[in-house]
């Protein structure tokens, strides 16, 4: 039973971690990424389309 709670607990504070690192890693770097255009006007669009079905 402990080690079910303690691979659970790892598990999750693993998870976390990933997604920080992943995330934050556009937010670190000073410069702007290289983009073409066309992916620039499609990201434009990106949140109305999330919230479309």
């Amino acid at each position: 039973m402990i080690w079910y709670a303690l691979e659970m607990i790892l598990a999750t504070l693993g998870l976390a971690i990933i997604t920080l690192v992943t995330r934050s890693f556009f937010m670190i770097s000073d410069k702007d990424l290289p983009m073409p255009e066309w992916l620039r006007r499609g990201l434009k669009y990106a949140p109305l389309a999330a919230l479309g079905r």
